[in-house]
């Protein structure tokens, strides 16, 4: 990583961007989708997680003020656990492509059973955005049966170089978006 990546700037570019905003769809068979992510799922989005072994410490609202007080760090993240933050890493480094991915991105009609491989996730769409080479993957899941309030539940970003780099995405059902719009929550 040739730029120095804190978690802090994750944090501010989040709340600047994406923080207090309802991202809504509208398909061309007129479904609206609406999308809202929360700042509790921060480090789970993240994937902390897997660094701190699911401790609810470090996840949730008391995660998202760890990061702010500068309690969890990159330095902390690496000194608890090299490996499981090399895991992650990629997923700190493009977090900031949030907004271009809610703004720009494909919207897919998620079905794990169709994956390859399988996948656990459990969605309803995907948002994905092809970079040079990632392609970058925002979960969804309906917050309320019934509802059109999808809440981010993953986000995974694979290399176009790795052996499946499209798992999640072939043999799903792309959404043809109509617009766009951008609302304050």
């Amino acid at each position: 990583m040739s730029q120095k990546l804190s978690l802090l700037d994750i944090v501010s570019t989040f709340e600047e961007k994406i923080q207090n905003k309802m991202f809504c769809y509208t398909l061309s068979n007129g479904q609206t989708i609406r999308i809202a992510i929360y700042q509790e799922q921060i480090c789970h989005l993240l994937g902390i997680q897997y660094v701190f072994g699911h401790d609810k410490r470090y996840l949730g609202a008391k995660g998202y003020q760890s990061i702010k007080s500068e309690n969890i760090t990159i330095d902390s993240l690496k000194k608890h656990n090299l490996k499981q933050y090399n895991y992650i890493k990629e997923r700190l480094l493009y977090f900031d492509k949030l907004y271009e991915i809610l703004t720009k991105g494909q919207l897919i009609k998620f079905y794990n059973e169709k994956a390859f491989p399988y996948t656990k996730i459990e969605a309803d769409f995907i948002v994905i955005k092809n970079g040079q080479k990632h392609i970058y993957h925002l979960f969804l899941r309906q917050e309320k049966p019934n509802d059109n309030l999808y809440s981010a539940i993953s986000f995974i970003v694979k290399s176009i170089d790795e052996k499946y780099p499209k798992q999640y995405i072939d043999h799903q059902e792309y959404k043809k978006k109509k617009k766009i719009e951008i609302h304050q929550m």
